[in-house]
């Protein structure tokens, strides 16, 4: 997504400047837990494209949705955790645009738990949520920090994903880096 909003991408690398001024500076935790708007642009990205586009559950007692519908126990359940990120209802009419600073917005601070969920939900929610996190946000920082990211791409509507048990886009190799001086 920092390929196809360059302006975007300068921010985070104006960011990372602020915690790492010299490329061999270490990168410590507290210094991962002030990049905010890199975080931003992280959970905007897995809204729009998470990593396990769907989920399946079992159901283990009886469910009554809002629309009256009971669902029986012993019934399997599939979630589309892709269509759940872009419903208009939760996430406005740019549901479907890339947006980081939608998470600073009062209105998405206030939707249920349940209307983001990159990482499922619940009891079993993925142990390795906070590994990920952590792990994503560093290969951000030094990417960036180390390269110039560009795309072939002109827009979202352009990237076509395959939904499998992770999400990947059909294309490969779409992203072109040049150092940064």
């Amino acid at each position: 997504m920092l390929t196809l909003h360059p302006e975007y991408q300068e921010k985070v690398f104006q960011e990372i400047l602020t915690v790492m001024p010299h490329i061999d500076t270490e990168l410590t935790k507290a210094d991962l837990d002030k990049l905010e708007f890199i975080d931003l642009c992280i959970r905007e990205t897995l809204r729009i494209f998470p990593t396990a586009p769907i989920i399946a559950r079992t159901s283990i007692k009886p469910i009554k949705l809002n629309n009256n519908v009971e669902i029986p126990p012993d019934v399997p359940i599939v979630f589309g955790i892709r269509q759940l990120h872009i419903r208009e209802e939760y996430y406005g009419p740019t549901s479907r645009i890339f947006s980081p600073y939608r998470f600073m917005d009062e209105k998405v601070k206030t939707l249920p738990s349940s209307a983001y969920v990159p990482f499922s939900y619940g009891a079993r929610n993925c142990i390795g949520y906070f590994y990920a996190k952590v792990s994503v946000k560093c290969c951000v920082v030094h990417l960036i920090r180390n390269y110039r990211l560009t795309t072939i791409y002109k827009n979202i509507d352009e990237m076509k994903p395959v939904l499998n048990v992770s999400m990947r886009l059909i294309d490969k190799n779409m992203v072109i880096l040049e150092r940064r001086k």
